[in-house]
């Protein structure tokens, strides 16, 4: 009986130490992961996303990926549990020897001076060897980037009874609403539509063409659809075969042959891929988990760590850092701020358009919108031309993109369209008003005191349909 109860004193006191040992290192490798700016945590959680098991380096920074004083404060409070709990007198403690003590808090020692030491020096990046400083703070106004796109529809969504379907240019219901949720956006002739807990494409006819066990999904672009399978993102073809494995994190669309994908949550080397899924190049590490843009001329925004520039296909800068901001490349031209101005650059980096405006948005037609600077109308909105000559002066209390020869634009609370001469085409009456997409336009109209209803407009400015169902909008 005597043995048996050494035996399990002895059981019960190499647990412990065991016990001990594991928290301290957890708690060791918290701290350490605050040293390389929180980029840990996630990683191990994820399926597929450890590192490899050779590089110890990267298996310490993919523990914690959290903010730098949130890692500080778990490794704190583990390592305080633990020594309290090999400390204590308790009887349930009794058997630990002073040797674990002291090792405990010793420990809890180190920590806690390397605690001190981080919050003094605040954060150091992951794989750098200097002191950096957060992102530098963006004093831009809006860029008046409308990324709603132009398009040229044939039939479009609908809500009726909390089902969704599709009503022709005539306002016509040509696909009765019999989805979950429907998008408004056909991409190479098909759209996604959620279907009884599933994510569904469809073609113009309402014909489901294939059904996806993805979460969620985004609209085609050339040929390809990112879908998100569990927790990993891939690829699917038009025909809903995988084209890309769902083995990434995050992933953006195709544009010109190559989307930006990451791996790892954490890590902030994006990497570039053709439509076969194979790496074309790895982006510039910017230090700040940042993807590159979409690639448009041949060229993609990129952050580079304090300042924003371009890279080209071959992943090396083409137009070095010296932003404050940028915009993606639109008929040759991009939108840059400088300081608290911008202007306009060419394919190479030229100024084309010197930064002189409060803020500006992309060429679309022929026509961008800019805020003039330093004037008394310079919260309003008017369009440049592509030699920066002012073509439609500052009017519009906001805008959007030409599409089709026409733009909507708002003026005071009210929104409506204009055409290219700045002349108002459809008068200001909705609450919001979306791009023209072949002859009809989303539109929020107010009924008196009723409420606000989804709708369509025609260029005249004819209500074709309108929901029956008021909306509670959320300012």
């Amino acid at each position: 009986m005597g043995t048996s109860r050494a035996s399990w004193d002895k059981t019960v006191l190499y647990g412990k130490r065991i016990i001990t040992l594991l928290g301290i290192a957890f708690a060791f490798c918290i701290a350490l992961g605050s040293l390389m700016d929180g980029r840990l945590w996630y990683g191990i959680i994820w399926r597929g996303n450890l590192p490899n098991a050779g590089d110890l380096w990267s298996v310490v920074v993919e523990i914690v990926q959290l903010h730098p004083y949130f890692s500080i404060g778990v490794g704190l409070s583990s390592s305080i549990i633990i020594g309290l709990a090999f400390i204590s007198t308790g009887p349930l403690f009794r058997l630990v020897d002073r040797f674990w003590a002291r090792l405990t808090l010793g420990s809890l020692f180190c920590i806690s001076v390397t605690a001190f030491v981080l919050l003094a020096v605040e954060r150091i990046p992951y794989k750098k060897s200097e002191l950096a400083s957060a992102p530098p703070p963006i004093k831009h106004r809006e860029s008046l980037n409308d990324l709603e796109p132009c398009g040229l529809a044939k039939i479009f969504p609908i809500t009726e009874n909390n089902k969704s379907g599709y009503i022709d240019s005539k306002g016509r219901v040509v696909v009765s609403p019999q989805f979950e949720a429907a998008s408004g956006t056909f991409s190479g002739g098909l759209a996604i539509v959620y279907d009884h807990g599933h994510i569904s494409f469809i073609d113009e006819t309402g014909q489901v063409v294939f059904r996806t066990k993805a979460t969620q999904a985004d609209d085609f672009s050339e040929g390809l659809a990112a879908v998100k399978i569990g927790e990993l993102w891939g690829y699917v073809d038009r025909a809903g075969k995988m084209a890309i494995p769902a083995k990434f994190t995050h992933v953006m669309p195709f544009r010109e042959g190559i989307a930006a994908t990451n791996r790892r949550f954490g890590v902030t080397n994006w990497k570039a891929i053709d439509r076969e899924g194979r790496v074309l190049f790895e982006a510039p590490d910017d230090g700040y988990d940042h993807s590159f843009g979409w690639f448009s001329d041949g060229l993609a925004e990129h952050f580079g760590g304090n300042s924003f520039g371009y890279i080209g296909k071959n992943g090396k800068w083409a137009i070095k850092p010296q932003f404050n901001w940028a915009e993606q490349f639109t008929e040759g031209l991009a939108a840059v701020q400088v300081g608290e101005k911008w202007g306009y650059i060419d394919t190479v980096g030229r100024f084309v358009i010197d930064p002189v405006y409060a803020a500006a948005g992309p060429f679309s037609e022929g026509l961008a919108p800019v805020r003039l600077a330093d004037r008394k109308g310079d919260s309003q909105v008017g369009f440049i031309e592509r030699q920066g000559k002012l073509l439609i002066p500052p009017s519009f209390d906001g805008v959007k993109r030409f599409c089709h020869g026409i733009v909507p634009v708002k003026v005071g609370e009210k929104w409506g369209y204009a055409d290219r001469n700045g002349r108002i085409v459809i008068s200001p009456r909705f609450r919001g008003a979306g791009n023209f997409s072949g002859d009809l336009a989303p539109v929020m109209l107010q009924q008196g005191g009723s409420g606000f209803y989804s709708a369509y407009t025609d260029r005249t400015g004819k209500i074709v349909w309108r929901g029956r169902k008021a909306l509670q909008l959320i300012d």
